[in-house]
């Protein structure tokens, strides 16, 4: 799995890192201040964030099962319209910046 985040404390914090590392998530670098949309703004984190609103967690188990109860269901297509939507959106910006 592939992961794109700012460099926000809490994304680059001792913990967030082993935890990623733990589920072999590959972080691709990015820059200390970047003008690109972040991902975390938009589709996929905006429909996990939809599915987690009011859930409340005793376990981390229940963690990983809520994110899998999220993830698995999801059709292809679903993923394929929310990179779709994301490479629309570079264009606009890339075209912003040209003006």
């Amino acid at each position: 799995m592939l992961l794109l985040h700012d460099n926000a404390r809490p994304h680059i914090a001792k913990k967030t890192v082993k935890a990623l590392t733990e589920y072999k998530c590959e972080v691709l670098p990015h820059p200390p201040y970047s003008p690109d949309l972040p991902p975390a703004d938009y589709y996929l984190f905006k429909h996990l964030d939809n599915f987690l609103s009011e859930k409340v967690f005793q376990t981390e188990s229940d963690v990983k099962n809520a994110f899998n109860e999220f993830l698995v269901p999801r059709s292809f297509n679903f993923y394929v319209k929310g990179i779709d939507a994301r490479v629309s959106r570079w264009g606009k910006c890339i075209e912003v910046e040209r003006d």
